[in-house]
């Protein structure tokens, strides 16, 4: 997989967990959820790499990864 392992591990989280009372609670703690994972360093790398036009650090070099 090519997603983040923090940013992953997170949505699993998110599948299993129970929802909240409204759409609207949803989505607030959903959001919240988003910009930390894409201000935190592995959210930083995933974006810097996706604008270099190479696989982020996580993602081991071999046979078709590069």
């Amino acid at each position: 997989m090519l997603g983040g392992p923090e940013a992953l591990a997170g949505t699993k989280g998110i599948l299993h967990r129970r929802a909240t009372a409204t759409v609207r609670e949803e989505l607030a703690e959903l959001s919240a959820l988003s910009v930390g994972y894409f201000q935190s360093a592995e959210g930083r790398e995933g974006v810097r790499a996706f604008r270099e036009k190479r696989h982020p650090s996580w993602v081991p070099e071999g046979p078709g990864r590069g």
